[in-house]
């Protein structure tokens, strides 16, 4: 036993830290280069406003430990909060003349913001840019302190997103996108939409503009002699400004439309809406094989003078759903549209998601050379630049909420569906006016049919409708019985099967439920990057590859999706460690067509040759043959051969094991009249029947270690990271999780005879805790039975199907050994049995409901084994 103890004392001293560590370390960002003022106007759509950029070196005090100084913007891998700290100059006439804005491109999760110890408010929901107004008194000439405190902790209940699922991108901490002060005009347009109405074969567009012109102090746009100053200049409440609008080819700079100007009366520190139309003929339209842009320019001016221009991208483009050739489509200007999407997250390895505008360029125009015409962001919202590359270099965007396979418990309450409408009508805000903007997202993985699921989908389609012209949509898990489509525009089904056939057929019934609205099947697999062992291989590269065209291959003979959409275009950065992948960093989802770093992978040049209908290139087949785990036969045999060894040596032992089996009261009788059992033979059956129960769970996890589902419930069961680290280690490794697994049950026994020594001071019975080991080991005796199922237990899984049959045999043995542990107590206690299993029962049940209550209160654990046993378990 001490031998024992010592290799569990080695294990957590030196093995547990080092996946601490892993975890531990932080992804620092390469030198970062600013976003240059050419850039920032597809940012800020104006070039006359003034820009003092807040990147840079900044005070960080991470959860209230010592200051240290942190370039910003950066990817903090850490969770917890994070308190910044920075002072900026301004210079009187410079702060006079302005109204000011703090512009946040990105900041995870929640930031509450102060100015000079002035608090200006809080925002919620991390990656979508938002803007803050500061109050002409928090800003100060000279010197002015800035505070920002964040906190990317996310928990299981009312965060959106939530703690993220397996494979679910990490939520960086800090600062992690460009933060900059903006100086506007006392009067500017602040936000602009564009509805667009074509005629018939798209001769003419009419689009109308709703530009919001918004103000702050009027004393400076004041002349002498105006007719709607009221008062003197220092109570001037009131003016009069002309706001236009004209159309300009963006290449020529040519003007294409003009608008009938309108004339506003404005209010100090009010917000008002001018509505201009502009009549374009001929219209060149935007799409990703011609993405043809427009300037629109939105002026403000006062007396001929101008005040305020807003300057952003137009594309016109027309897309709707219909029926063409016996399918459901999207229709692209008239035209049909196959989407060949990929998803895209915002990682670069060594960057986290803190990406410089050069990154982003060579990402689109990576995505180009692919041939992809759509990207879906995932887990986070896309970068202002990135929207507007997409704008220019012609690559549909699909912006979606963080609302991934959560459970329908949480997402009854109000608290979360608030936070994911607040979050929602910031996306549509900020992305809407984008040609590149194809669709919004609204939820991923919901129980389709559920009144919750119902509840929720509707109030986010009266924010789409209300404020956007986009499409809508949402994802569907594989499986569902039903779909509810009311009011979606298309579909993006996740389509998962272990071979082709099943793909093919659970594709072909999932576009079914979704009746008349497109289709986009969302497929992918991850894979361990450095294998090359061939196609035969399920972690090979290869395999990837032959994985993705076989898919791709099906969906396209059988003629109905409306596209494709692949996961992923690059590997990125988890927020809990892979199980299924066995890759040496498992905080990484190899999943991508290219790495971390962009190298493109095999995969990237043959999706590259589906996109763009070109020879493919040979897949490799390999000669790999899946590894038999030979250990649990040889554990088996040798199990077996020290129970003969046992049965044979000792006639004894022999009688006991009969009469504990068939006749237990007798034999738990000797126990309590002190009938002494050979230590040295109990103690060997103890490892016999931990061993056995050992190999068992190592088996099933070993078997199931490529499944998601197994990912899913360790993920849930085991909410420290290190701990399920460890765990995902030692499954992949017959050999470790089988001694790990012994020793745990060998615990158990010691743990089962401390409980029953503690209850016997509550009898009049004394028992010594030899006996009450006794008892415990022996009640196990039943497990041997299964000691020969061991030897064939992992073929027997292979067959498929059988994996249920296992755990409630286990179920079976468990409670049939639980019963002969409280059989067992009573004998020796020498009370009525019925008292025995009562306290006994209610003992298990006090401990498990316990064990329950709190994981609940912590994690929501009976919401997420609900959506489990609703959603992904089919």
């Amino acid at each position: 036993m001490l031998q024992i103890f010592r290799f569990c004392a080695v294990f957590i001293v030196i093995v547990a830290p080092l996946f601490s560590a892993v975890t531990s370390l932080a992804q620092s960002p390469a030198a970062y280069t600013p976003l240059s003022s050419e850039l920032m106007e597809h940012i800020l759509f104006s070039s006359g406003r003034r820009i003092v950029s807040l990147a840079g070196q900044w005070e960080c005090s991470y959860n209230d430990g010592e200051p240290e100084q942190v370039d910003i913007p950066v990817s903090e891998t850490r969770t917890g909060r994070f308190v910044y700290k920075r002072t900026v100059t301004i210079d009187a006439e410079v702060l006079k003349r302005h109204a000011w804005h703090l512009h946040c491109l990105g900041i995870n999760y929640r930031a509450d913001v102060r100015l000079n110890g002035q608090f200006l408010g809080s925002h919620i929901g991390g990656s979508v840019p938002f803007v803050m107004r500061i109050p002409a008194t928090a800003l100060r000439e000279g010197i002015n302190s800035v505070e920002i405190t964040v906190s990317n902790v996310l928990n299981s209940s009312s965060t959106v997103p939530l703690r993220r699922e397996p494979f679910g991108a990490r939520t960086f901490g800090g600062i992690y996108r460009e933060i900059f002060l903006v100086g506007t005009p006392q009067v500017w347009v602040s936000t602009v939409s564009l509805n667009t109405q074509f005629a018939d074969n798209y001769t003419a567009c009419r689009v109308d503009v709703d530009a919001m012109v918004s103000s702050g102090s009027l004393q400076e746009l004041i002349v002498p002699g105006d007719s709607l100053a009221q008062g003197a200049p220092s109570a001037i409440s009131k003016a009069a400004v002309l706001v236009s609008a004209e159309l300009r080819n963006a290449s020529t700079q040519a003007v294409v439309a003009e608008a009938v100007p309108q004339e506003l009366t404005i209010e100090s520190d009010r917000n008002t809406l001018a509505k201009l139309s502009l009549d374009v003929l001929e219209p060149r339209l935007w799409s990703p094989a011609k993405p043809q842009l427009y300037a629109l320019h939105v002026r403000v001016s006062k007396n001929g003078l101008l005040i305020d221009e807003y300057v952003r991208s137009v594309g016109l483009r027309d897309i709707r759903r219909a029926r063409r050739n016996g399918k459901s489509s999207f229709v692209l200007n008239g035209e049909v549209f196959d989407v060949k999407g990929v998803e895209y997250i915002e990682y670069k390895a060594g960057q986290g998601s803190t990406l410089t505008a050069a990154d982003m360029d060579r990402d689109v125009l990576s995505l180009k050379t692919l041939g992809a015409n759509t990207i879906r962001i995932r887990h986070s919202t896309p970068h202002p630049y990135l929207a507007w590359l997409c704008n220019y270099y012609g690559i549909f965007l699909l912006a979606e909420l963080p609302v991934v396979q959560v459970p329908d418990g949480i997402l009854a309450t109000e608290n979360f569906t608030t936070t994911a409408e607040n979050i929602l009508r910031e996306l549509i805000s900020v992305y809407k006016v984008h040609p590149a903007l194809l669709g919004w997202g609204v939820a991923d993985g919901l129980h389709e049919g559920s009144a919750a699921g119902k509840r929720y989908t509707e109030r986010m389609r009266a924010i789409v409708r209300a404020s956007s012209s986009q499409l809508m949509y949402k994802t569907v898990r594989s499986g569902a019985a039903a779909i509810d489509v009311a009011d979606l525009d298309f579909l993006m089904i996740n389509v998962e099967g272990r071979d082709e056939l099943e793909f093919k057929a659970e594709s072909t019934r999932m576009q079914m439920l979704a009746g008349d609205l497109p289709v986009l099947v969302n497929f992918g697999k991850a894979i361990q990057p450095d294998n090359h062992n061939g196609y035969l291989d399920p972690l090979s590269v290869e395999a990837q590859a032959k994985y993705l065209r076989d898919r791709y291959r099906i969906l396209q003979e059988a003629g109905q999706s409306a596209g494709v959409m692949i996961w992923s275009f690059n590997d990125y950065y988890t927020d809990r460690p892979i199980l299924v992948t066995n890759y040496p960093e498992p905080y990484l989802a190899t999943c991508g067509l290219t790495a971390a770093d962009r190298e493109q992978r095999f995969t990237f040049e043959l999706v590259q040759a589906l996109f763009n209908d070109e020879n493919e290139p040979f897949i490799n087949s390999g000669t790999w043959k899946a590894a038999s785990p030979f250990m649990y036969t040889i554990i088996s045999v040798i199990l077996l051969i020290l129970i003969f060894l046992l049965m044979n040596g000792s006639r004894r032992f022999r009688e006991n094991v009969l009469r504990a089996l068939i006749r237990p009261y007798n034999f738990y009788s000797d126990i309590r009249d002190q009938r002494i059992l050979s230590n040295v033979r109990t103690v060997i059956l103890a490892l016999v029947i931990s061993g056995t129960l050992g190999m068992m769970l190592s088996t099933i996890l070993y078997y199931l270690r490529h499944s998601y589902l197994l990912d899913y419930i360790l993920m849930h069961l085991l909410p420290v990271d290190e701990l399920k680290q460890a765990i995902d280690f030692a499954v992949w490794l017959p050999e470790m999780s089988t001694l790990a697994a012994t020793l745990i049950f060998l615990a158990l026994f010691f743990a089962v005879a401390l409980v029953i020594r503690i209850g016997s001071f509550f009898v009049r019975s004394r028992i010594f805790f030899n006996d009450a080991f006794v008892i415990s080991v022996w009640a196990g005796l039943p497990v041997v039975l299964l000691l020969i199922l061991t030897m064939g237990l992992y073929k027997i899984l292979e067959f498929g199907g059988y994996t249920e049959i296992m755990l409630v045999l286990v179920v079976i043995v468990a409670i049939w050994v639980l019963y002969r542990i409280l059989r067992g107590t009573a004998v020796i206690y020498d009370v009525w049995a019925p008292n025995i299993y009562a306290v006994g029962i209610a003992l298990v049940a006090v401990i498990s409901v316990t064990l329950v209550v709190i994981y609940d209160a912590k994690y929501s654990i009976i919401d997420y084994f609900q959506y489990f046993g609703s959603v992904l378990y089919y």
